[in-house]
């Protein structure tokens, strides 16, 4: 392990590949990422694990480096809910792949391929041995370069493609010099790269396995940003949304059918953010109740009723899981000793920029 480095080096952390083995190694990777993932393994693959990891601070972005023996990772409403994460996840597998789901439609990602997840919503990976380069992306950085921010979860980028090949090569390439880098590098750099994926991933939207088709992308995605804009609002409705873009019923629901309707994406979306600021250590001073009318619920019970049904748990509960996490990773008890602790609270920092 290498803590952060001197005042104008890059920042970084960094575990040894095998350094530790088997259920001890196992847990150890468990606790370091545990912010991002929940992990999953057979008796026999733990029995015999081993990890590796580093991670750089790029300026604005995480960049980072993990090598894995055969493990499954998920990104499940309980991760979400005890971290307040609003990243992008961009990844090439310089070995290995991974075969999973995404919200329910399958992807298979190839060595060199890059792939896109959201850390807002949910995923689970069934992977093989593999080394990966992993560039964490703050949404309110990427979103405003790409079309349909919300159709990059799940997206695949092959490398076989001129886009996707070079975004491979750049990911890599970067990877292999961060270590070099100074801060003022970095943060030179960190605009360019963000600029590179979006550029890339825009207009390889179309051939990802996981974008849902047969819908009018520049009016879906206006449609949603209104949606966003106007959670607090409790007046947001199908009546409202019409009046606003000129359209019928009819169109708005078409249009609306791939998030599974109006209503419910609304839903979705006030539920979202209630859960951000219920896990967020900068809003308890904030009653569930204040949060819940901040985002357009009028009534307390239903919002409570509504939050258990989707998450599996109440307000209070998911509040509770959040600080308890986020007091344990910032005290630095982690089971594991004061190395990976200091990681783990380092990556959780990171991730709140």
């Amino acid at each position: 392990m290498t803590g952060l480095r001197g005042e104008n080096e890059l920042p970084g952390f960094s575990l040894a590949w095998g350094k530790t083995t088997g259920e001890a190694a196992f847990q150890e990777w468990s606790d370091t990422v545990s912010t991002i993932f929940d992990l999953d393994a057979t008796a026999d693959s733990i029995a015999q694990f081993r990890f590796g990891f580093s991670a750089w601070h790029l300026g604005s972005l995480v960049l980072g480096v993990s090598q894995s023996d055969r493990i499954r990772f998920e990104r499940s409403s309980s991760t979400i809910a005890r971290s307040s994460i609003d990243h992008y996840l961009v990844q090439v597998y310089q070995t290995g792949g991974l075969v999973g789901e995404v919200e329910g439609s399958p992807v298979e990602v190839a060595p060199r391929d890059v792939w896109i997840l959201d850390l807002a919503r949910e995923a689970s990976i069934r992977e093989v041995d593999f080394r990966s380069i992993n560039l964490a992306i703050p949404r309110n950085l990427l979103a405003p370069f790409v079309k349909d921010p919300d159709g990059l979860h799940g997206l695949k980028i092959s490398e076989t493609t001129p886009l996707g090949g070079m975004l491979s090569r750049y990911l890599v390439d970067l990877a292999g010099q961060a270590a070099q880098m100074s801060q003022a590098e970095a943060a030179s750099i960190a605009e360019s790269t963000i600029h590179l994926v979006a550029g890339c991933a825009g207009p390889s939207r179309d051939a990802s396995e996981v974008v849902r088709t047969g819908v009018t992308t520049i009016s879906l995605t206006a449609i949603r940003r209104y949606i966003d804009g106007n959670l607090g609002n409790p007046a947001l409705d199908v009546d409202l949304i019409c009046r606003h873009f000129g359209m019928s019923r009819a169109t708005l629901y078409r249009l609306c059918e791939p998030l599974g309707g109006v209503h419910a994406h609304i839903r979705r979306r006030r539920l979202a953010r209630c859960f951000k600021d219920l896990v967020s250590p900068g809003e308890n001073s904030l009653r569930i109740s204040q949060i819940a009318y901040r985002y357009g619920f009028t009534d307390e019970a239903t919002f409570s009723r509504a939050f258990r049904s989707t998450y599996g748990l109440s307000p209070s509960e998911a509040r509770a899981e959040g600080y308890r996490h986020f007091a344990r990773v910032m005290a630095g008890d982690q089971g594991t000793g004061a190395n990976e602790a200091d990681l783990s609270k380092w990556i959780v920092e990171l991730m709140k920029l």
